[in-house]
This record gives structure tokens, sequence and C-alpha cells, in this order.
């Protein structure tokens, strides 16, 4: 879960989330705003790093991973969208400032559909 415990995304609190490939394990980092009216969540000055010890490279295919799980979660939570910000540190373009949205409704779980109609 999320921020080491079992509560969720809170609104002015650092946000931790570590995700473990064959290669070794990165954590991102960030803070968290909350905008309840547009149903947004908003990770900024966010930080993608390999955890202490760990030399890890990861593509692009491996950080949009990472995205749509943190989505996941936050769509559980019942946000539409969820917003990431911060600065590349290496790839292209490195220190150039990035904002990413994520229509998170996609990974909202659909709902079970029961059957009513009379068997007979």
């Amino acid at each position: 879960m999320p921020n080491g415990g079992d509560r969720g995304f809170w609104h002015g609190e650092p946000f931790t989330y570590k995700r473990t490939f064959a290669a070794g394990t990165v954590r991102l980092q960030g803070m968290v705003r909350i905008d309840r009216q547009t149903r947004t969540l908003l990770l900024w000055d966010v930080d993608l790093r390999p955890v202490p010890g760990d030399r890890i490279e990861i593509g692009p295919a491996s950080v949009r991973l990472i995205f749509a799980e943190i989505c996941a979660l936050a769509a559980a939570e019942g946000f539409d969208t969820m917003i990431v910000s911060g600065y590349r540190i290496s790839g292209a373009h490195p220190d150039r400032f990035i904002e990413l949205p994520f229509d998170c409704r996609p990974f909202r779980s659909a709902p079970h559909l029961v059957d009513t109609t009379d068997p007979t």
C-alpha cells in the first residue's frame, strides 16, 4: 500500500511507492495535492530513483507501468485524473520540467453484473 500503511493519498503529505523489477527496485517519492472538486490527484516534485544500494536502469515502458499502478490506486480511491510533475534527472532532456496527466477512470473495477432474470 502507498505511504507504507493502510491509508491512501493525503493532501499535503509525502507519497512513496516502490516497484521491484528483475534488475532491482525503484522508489517513487513526491508530495500529494488533492482537488476533490475535479477528482484530481496531483503528485508533485516527483522523484523516481533506484532504492539505495541498487543500480538499475529502467525504460519508458517500466515508468509507464509504475504510473499505471499508482493510477489504479488513485482510481480505487475515487480519483478520475492523476497529474504527475517534476524535473527530469536523466534520459532525454534532463533538468526539464515535466507534467504528465493520466486518465485513471479505465482502472476502476467494473461493477459486477447480477443476472436478475427468473431462470424458469
